[in-house]
């Protein structure tokens, strides 16, 4: 462990485009559970679950990473397709990785319910998410970096 608690995280060959695809899906989610946990009055057909799942990606999760945001917004001024995206996480930011996953899961199956508007995450997103958290736990328990088009490579081809 380091002095700071804090331990590096490199996303390799990090997709830009498909980052910008996945934070508009989950801005359009963040937009709809804040009506739906700010309603005065809440629907009586709104799931009690999704309620508390709304409160929860709201309250806990949205807008976390700071460092990220700034690399994939100079990786964009600079036209960058990919990049090698450095962040700091801290030891307990495995289980928070799982949670978020397992949440953003659970939301995305509201989604293809017809319990929200927002349209579920592209398949696409779906993986680049899964890769995400996957990367954060595999590295936190002292793995290497796996670069984006590996692990899709080789998820392709568990796949088939």
């Amino acid at each position: 462990m380091n002095d700071s608690s804090t331990y590096p995280i490199v996303l390799s060959r990090f997709p830009v485009a498909l980052f910008l695809e996945a934070r508009r899906h989950n801005e359009a989610l963040v937009r709809e559970f804040t009506f739906i946990v700010e309603a005065e009055a809440v629907p009586t057909d709104v799931p009690l679950r999704l309620l508390a799942l709304a409160r929860q990606l709201r309250d806990r999760f949205y807008g976390l990473n700071a460092t990220l945001e700034a690399q994939v917004d100079a990786a964009v001024a600079n036209g960058d397709a990919a990049i090698e995206l450095q962040v700091r996480v801290a030891s307990f930011g495995r289980e928070g990785a799982l949670t978020l996953g397992a949440l953003f899961d659970e939301a995305d199956a509201f989604c293809r319910n017809g319990d929200l508007l927002t349209l579920a995450e592209s398949d696409d997103v779906h993986d680049f998410r899964t890769w995400y958290v996957e990367e954060v736990v595999r590295q936190l328990d002292g793995g290497p970096p796996i670069p984006w088009p590996d692990w899709r490579a080789q998820r392709a081809t568990t796949r088939s």
